[in-house]
């Protein structure tokens, strides 16, 4: 006797969400949909285009992995060093 799953749409929509290509899915629209960034351009401005929001997608999130980073700093003088590296172009963990 086989065994038959039933899919109920949440469940499906579960396995979409942990699959690679749900993520990458999720991601990429949010960079291209991202409500925010779309309210910026005024009536005189044109619209960003694709490369040009997923690039500040991009810098967002490095950004907050470097906020991240230096929230990790012990104390001020671990912070101060942390800075120093940044500076100075060293790769962060």
């Amino acid at each position: 006797m086989s065994s038959v799953q039933t899919w109920t749409p949440n469940r499906a929509e579960a396995y979409f969400s942990s699959s690679l290509i749900g993520q990458v899915s999720t991601w990429l629209a949010d960079a291209v949909g991202d409500l925010s960034e779309r309210r910026d351009c005024g009536p005189g401005q044109p619209r960003r285009g694709f490369l040009e929001r997923l690039e500040a997608k991009l810098w967002r999130q490095e950004q907050a992995r470097r906020e991240a980073w230096l929230a990790q700093a012990t104390d001020v003088f671990d912070l101060e060093r942390r800075i120093r590296l940044l500076d100075r172009g060293h790769p962060f963990v």
